[in-house]
């Protein structure tokens, strides 16, 4: 069965902290079904997002004293997508909609 178009979408990654393993679980299993429907020879957009204004990002920022905008740019997770090759069509940041943080292609 052809599907033609197909989005694959992500949970948007905390980036309140480092990168680690739980950060790249959600990105790895949607890249994993991105390629897939790619092989198949699907028309695949996979999205994603870096929120930067939950929870737990203010209440780290707040326990460091600095500002969410500055923490979310020091944890950033786009330079380890890019390293790993993740098949993003866009990932950008809740900051601004516009804002184009990776797109490989």
């Amino acid at each position: 069965m052809e599907l033609g178009k197909v989005l694959v979408a992500c949970g948007w990654p905390y980036v309140n902290c480092l990168p680690h393993l739980g950060t790249l679980v959600q990105v790895l299993s949607a890249d994993v079904a991105a390629r897939y429907y790619r092989l198949k020879g699907e028309d695949v957009a996979m999205v994603s997002c870096s929120d930067k204004y939950g929870t737990p990002i203010e209440v780290e920022a707040a326990r460091l004293g600095i500002s969410h905008k500055r923490l979310t740019d020091k944890n950033q997770v786009v330079e380890l997508f890019k390293k790993w090759g993740f098949s993003f069509k866009n990932y950008t940041g809740t900051e601004n909609v516009r804002e184009k943080l990776y797109k490989p292609e």
